[in-house]
């Protein structure tokens, strides 16, 4: 996802994707479990579990900022062929997200047959993305004249001091992009960061101060822009389209046959600059719910 100041996107899946395209999250060491009406909980901190019904793998967490309205991420929630489970075990679900705590539940970007499902149960949509993908085959458009200098970013918990405030930066970056709603924490970074097999971050500096930075993950020969944000100071001079080249270009080096990226659907800044890239739309888009609890 791409996204500048003042213009509101997504996250994610991953993300949110991110890091399944975006974010396919790994697995939680966990503490305690029970199993109620076929469905398998286990509670890993406070308000914070995995909830395993069937084949069916979720997991919920608080948002960034906030304790009480909490991230449902259901694997592989973007694929047209996930199936859920009977709708008294999506009923089980909330239950148990209403014992953990949570007074209001936001969902992981949901493709539109996963998503009628939970609308069935009082889930409204609060997000619509539009997923774009480009074949890798495709030459590069010619990169725009540089504005500053582009480096790849190594940072992997435990974090140093530096690499601290570093990553701080950087989320400072993604809440202006994205909002308060819709940024990135540390552990949201973390796993678009764990997503895929492999990930690089690349940076934009100038004069010495980053000013932009795109995630992009790598899994067989599939590729994914996790994130990508620029600082309101550095909008429209070419920072993003940079680092999407630069992105782009790595993505070739992995021998990747395909990339894929969402956004919302009314960020038109973000599909004219994937357009640029030779993007296009794939058959869905993606949502993203939430429900009251209380």
């Amino acid at each position: 996802m791409v996204c500048w100041a003042g213009q509101r996107v997504k996250a994610r899946q991953p993300t949110a994707g991110n890091g399944a395209p975006f974010f396919p999250y790994p697995h939680w060491s966990c503490g305690w479990g029970t199993t109620v009406s076929g469905v398998k909980v286990v509670q890993h901190a406070p308000r914070s579990g995995v909830i395993w019904s069937g084949t069916t793998t979720v997991r919920a967490r608080p948002l960034p900022g906030s304790a009480h309205h909490g991230l449902l991420l259901i694997t592989g929630s973007h694929g047209s062929d996930l199936s859920l489970p009977a709708t008294d075990i999506l009923v089980d679900w909330l239950d148990t997200l209403r014992e953990w705590g949570y007074h209001r539940i936001r969902t992981s970007a949901l493709s539109p047959s996963v998503a009628d499902r939970l609308h069935d149960i009082g889930f409204t949509t609060v997000q619509d993305l539009v997923l774009l993908h480009r074949e890798m085959n495709l030459p590069l458009p010619v990169a725009h004249e540089n504005v500053g200098s582009i480096s790849s970013l190594r940072l992997r918990a435990p974090y140093s001091l530096l690499q601290k405030s570093v990553l701080h930066h950087l989320l400072d970056i993604d809440r202006m992009s994205f909002g308060d709603n819709w940024c990135m924490d540390e552990k949201s970074f973390h796993e678009a960061l764990t997503a895929t097999h492999k990930t690089k971050i690349f940076v934009m500096k100038i004069n010495g101060e980053i000013v932009g930075f795109i995630i992009v993950g790598v899994t067989s020969t599939n590729a994914f822009i996790q994130r990508l944000a620029v600082h309101p100071d550095a909008r429209r001079t070419g920072v993003a389209s940079q680092l999407l080249h630069t992105a782009l270009t790595w993505i070739q080096k992995k021998h990747c046959t395909r990339v894929v990226v969402n956004t919302e659907i009314l960020n038109h800044a973000a599909i004219s600059l994937y357009s640029h890239f030779d993007f296009s739309n794939m058959e869905h888009g993606l949502e993203v719910l939430e429900r009251e609890l209380t």
